[in-house]
């Protein structure tokens, strides 16, 4: 609000400058217009009081609210003191809980661990006491398994070697690293170990690899114990549409033919694989001589009617016979040369001589699915069983006098059955090709033999 600004006085009158009463003249003239001024001023003034009474009102109202606002600050601040108490109160407890709880954690693991060097102790004494009771004790929790260049252990073992028991839990064996032949490195690469057989020995506190038939290299009979095998691959099998060999390659371990105590077959296991469908295990390869006995070899000579040591249908049942093994039956043949080529024969078309590695006229390995070599196309296998045209009604010697003494005639005697077909057999080979017109005195270069064999009588999964 803006006050109106007072005219000042003129000269005030002097007795000394012109006529008095004139000079009082004018000054009452002009203290006139200066009344009428302050009429005009005094209701501004008024004006401005109003106005300055109406703004200390609100000063006083605004001070009124800043004083609530500053008592409700107050009070938000007296509330998060406390809540900030209530914090720190809380955390304190929960502190406390978490010790609590990391001591009764610390509580649990020492006990655990107590339960644990007990259960140690227990299967220690356990150990011992099976070793002085179980010489030959050997135990596992599964089968040993193998592929390509992995062999895998069970997921426990439990074996007394010499007069310590043991229990082992042993990572997978890569049989391309010098660590799993106990530091030997002969048999690190496939050309070295194809066509073989090799060993699983238990050491003090480990499994090691060997060729070895006794023991490994460095060990003997009371720190070494051999409990398990493996063949490989005696070629590489190429690539074979839905066959599992597919891609193996020579040197490869073959699944089929791993084998432990309690897993193997009742003969020896060399040369042998195992035939899930029949629960039997078969030869990988024909039949040769090594030792006066028939074994299952790679590239050995087979055995056969017109070998060294010749062979028919009953001297292969009398020679299996001596080690455990006998001849197929058709179903079990079928089995076993699931797989193997069909519709064709032995590459060249000629005797193959030696035993396995083989491919077929269309350039495809000889093999079956369980890797038994030559099934189809290379030679004739006898079979075990009789059938067919019957020989004359009359007495038969069922030996032949040039190569053995009397050993029996027969009558109405019947064929045996020959398996598979050989080298000329053509588009005829196969798993369910036979021939039923030969009796089991028949000895040509043409018919060889494989063995069958029943498994241990425990086979543990």
């Amino acid at each position: 609000m803006t006050i109106p600004s007072l005219t000042p006085l003129s000269t005030p009158p002097s007795r000394t400058t012109g006529s008095f009463d004139d000079a009082m003249d004018t000054t009452l003239v002009e203290l006139d217009a200066m009344v009428d001024q302050l009429n005009e001023v005094i209701p501004a003034i008024n004006a401005a009081a109003a106005a300055m009474t109406a703004v200390g009102a609100e000063v006083t109202v605004g001070a009124a609210e800043v004083a609530a606002a500053v008592l409700a600050v107050q009070e938000v601040a007296d509330q998060a003191g406390e809540a900030a108490t209530d914090a720190v109160v809380a955390r304190d407890a929960s502190g406390a809980a978490r010790d609590e709880a990391v001591a009764a954690r610390d509580a649990g693991e020492a006990a655990r661990d107590e339960a644990v060097a007990a259960r140690d102790a227990g299967e220690a004494a356990r150990d011992e006491a099976v070793a002085a009771r179980l010489p030959t004790h050997y135990d596992r929790t599964n089968r040993w398994q193998g592929a390509r260049t992995t062999l895998a252990p069970p997921a426990v073992l439990s074996v007394v070697v010499g007069e310590v028991a043991q229990r082992l839990q042993v990572p997978p064996l890569d049989i391309t690293q010098a660590s799993a032949w106990g530091g030997v490195t002969d048999y690190l690469t496939g050309a070295a170990r194809a066509g073989r057989d090799f060993y699983v020995y238990v050491v003090a506190g480990g499994v090691v690899l060997s060729p070895n038939v006794t023991t490994p290299v460095g060990q003997t009979t009371a720190t070494a114990r051999k409990i398990g095998g493996f063949h490989c691959l005696c070629a590489d099998v190429g690539v074979i549409s839905e066959h599992p060999l597919s891609g193996y390659l020579a040197g490869d371990i073959l699944p089929a033919s791993v084998w432990d105590l309690y897993h193997r077959p009742v003969c020896s296991p060399e040369g042998m694989v195992y035939v899930e469908g029949i629960g039997k295990w078969v030869d990988i390869y024909l039949a040769s001589v090594s030792g006066g006995a028939l074994v299952s070899q790679y590239a050995a000579t087979i055995a056969d009617g017109a070998s060294a040591t010749a062979f028919d249908g009953y001297d292969f049942s009398e020679w299996l016979g001596r080690i455990g093994k006998r001849l197929p039956t058709q179903t079990e043949f079928m089995a076993l040369s699931h797989g193997a080529n069909q519709g064709t024969n032995i590459s060249g078309a000629a005797d193959p001589v030696t035993a396995g590695g083989h491919v077929d006229t269309a350039g495809r390995r000889m093999v079956s699915h369980c890797g038994a070599e030559d099934c189809c196309g290379a030679m004739w296998q006898w079979g075990i069983e009789a059938g067919g045209p019957v020989g004359a009604a009359s007495w038969i010697a069922q030996y032949n006098p040039a190569r053995t003494a009397q050993l029996g005639d027969g009558y109405n005697t019947p064929n045996r059955a020959l398996l598979g077909g050989n080298w000329s057999t053509g588009t005829h080979c196969g798993s369910r090709c036979t021939y039923w017109a030969t009796g089991s005195v028949n000895a040509v270069a043409t018919i060889g033999a494989r063995g069958v064999a029943e498994p241990v009588g425990d086979m543990r999964t």
